[in-house]
């Protein structure tokens, strides 16, 4: 036996050879053992398919009763391997039934539907990427209606937030002509009009010049304009910290009188900044006072501008009473408080990546799907206290890929009824 295992390793043939001489002798011995009828049950379906050393492995080529053989005849097996080859060997059984073949074709076709899905997964992921794109190279028109009865003749808000220094055509040229043929009464810039990492503010300057030969144009500070101007996280320790304040010593003109070269461009401009200040306009007929906040940050608004605010909720009530402020935070943190006839803010950027029945994915403050839990104000219009509340998109195209979000021009319309 060993002469002819070693006569025809190294080819198929040979191996061949050895297996089925290999079976023969295992075969016979098993033959002196069993009976005729077992072995044409069993042993005439079995087949030695591989052998090396500690192992064989023997192919079942009918839908036999394997537990059945193993039970009564296992043993019987194995001391014929031993009594044939020179080693021990550890036998593995292949049942080829028409059971498992039907298993494995079953397994094939599951995983080719798998590939199938993750490729057509993938394809749709490119699709929308590419959709999204080009979506956001141009801005949608999102209209409010908010009625008041403070208003006589109708106004009209242009909202622009988180611009970042985005272009829309050559010099802002489509925006512009879009701002001009809607005839706003007002135009307010909610914050982050331009990005703290771009060398200047030209873009966005420019633009509120032109902004301010269609109509009056107001403009408040986002985090952005924040760490060009003030280098700081503007929360009440951090402001405290850097103008040397605390409590009994605050004082909001202290930020106002900061150096501010951004601000000397936008009021050269022609443009009106807000840093915890009121504006009162003659607008259509109706006088509407406009408070801007610089303070946004929930510990620091009350503390550096609780002050100015308060004087501009309560002077001249039969005013209409205009709130900007870059970050919604406020009318969730201080739930219980008056904002004025409207408020009007962004910073949100609409979640960037939103959902159809699911929102925005995500949001800085308040995380995973906040829209779905209602755990804060990330995109449209709310209600605080009797406040209207609208949350811009924002009007970026830059950084993060906005999916199902283009950038977004608000327009509000205020009216008696």
């Amino acid at each position: 036996m060993r002469a002819v295992m070693s006569r025809t390793n190294g080819s198929r043939a040979g191996k061949e050879f050895r297996l089925r001489s290999v079976w023969n002798a295992v075969y016979a011995k098993m033959e002196e053992q069993l009976p005729e009828q077992a072995m044409r049950e069993w042993m005439d379906h079995f087949h030695l398919a591989k052998l090396g050393r500690g192992r064989a492995v023997i192919d079942v080529d009918n839908d036999v009763d394997l537990e059945m053989f193993l039970w009564q005849y296992e043993e019987a097996l194995q001391q014929s391997l031993r009594e044939v080859l020179p080693y021990e060997v550890r036998v593995r059984f292949q049942q080829d039934t028409a059971r498992r073949k039907r298993r494995r074709g079953a397994a094939r076709k599951a995983v080719l539907a798998l590939l199938s899905v993750l490729l057509l997964g993938a394809a749709a992921v490119v699709v929308v990427l590419g959709v999204s794109v080009a979506q956001n190279q141009s801005f949608r028109e999102t209209f409010y209606q908010v009625s008041s009865g403070k208003v006589d003749g109708g106004l009209r808000i242009i909202q622009i937030s988180d611009l970042h220094g985005t272009e829309y055509g050559d010099g802002n040229e489509a925006l512009l002509e879009r701002v001009e043929r809607l005839a706003p009464d007002l135009v307010v810039l909610t914050g982050d009009g331009v990005d703290k990492n771009d060398a200047d503010a030209s873009v966005t300057v420019d633009l509120c010049e032109r902004l301010a030969g269609i109509a009056p144009v107001c403009y408040v500070y986002g985090n952005h304009e924040c760490a060009r101007v003030y280098g700081n996280l503007m929360t009440r320790d951090s402001l405290d910290e850097t103008l040397g304040m605390g409590d009994g010593t605050r004082d909001d003109a202290a930020l106002r009188e900061w150096e501010d070269p951004l601000r000397e461009e936008l009021e050269a401009a022609g443009v009106f900044v807000l840093l915890n200040e009121e504006l009162t306009l003659e607008l259509n007929g109706t006088a509407v006072d406009v408070y801007g906040t610089l303070t946004s940050n929930p510990s620091a608004f009350w503390p550096y501008a609780g002050g100015s605010f308060s004087e501009f909720l309560l002077e001249d009530p039969e005013n209409f009473k205009l709130f900007l402020c870059h970050e919604p935070y406020l009318f969730t943190a201080l739930p219980d408080d008056a904002w004025g006839d409207l408020a009007l803010c962004g910073h949100t950027h609409g979640g960037v990546v939103r959902l159809p029945y699911v929102g925005g994915v995500y949001e800085l403050e308040w995380g995973l799907f906040p829209e779905l839990f209602q755990s804060g104000m990330v995109y449209g219009r709310y209600t605080a206290g009797a406040t209207p509340v609208i949350v811009s998109g924002g009007m970026t195209n830059r950084g993060a890929l906005r999916i199902n979000n283009r950038p977004e021009l608000v327009i509000v319309d205020v009216s008696r009824y």
